[in-house]
C-alpha cells in the first residue's frame, strides 16, 4: 500500500515486549480413565517380568 503511494519500503521492524508470571501454574496429578487402565493392564499382562511391566502396574494402581 505505501508503495503504491511512491513510498520506499526497505524494511519492517516490530518489538515484542514479553511478559509472564514469575509463578509456576498449579500442576494437578492427573486421572487415567477407565479405558486407559484397562489398556495398560492388558499389555502387562502380555510382557514377562520386566521393569516395564513393574512401571505399569504402578501406574494402573496409582491412578486409580
Amino acid at each position: 500500500m505505501l508503495q503504491n503511494n511512491g513510498c520506499e519500503v526497505s524494511g519492517i521492524r516490530v518489538k515484542v515486549q514479553v511478559s509472564f508470571s514469575s509463578s509456576q501454574p498449579e500442576s494437578r496429578p492427573r486421572k487415567l480413565g477407565k479405558a486407559a487402565r484397562d489398556a495398560l493392564n492388558d499389555l502387562s499382562q502380555t510382557l514377562g517380568d520386566s521393569p516395564l511391566k513393574l512401571a505399569l502396574k504402578k501406574m494402573i494402581k496409582i491412578k486409580e
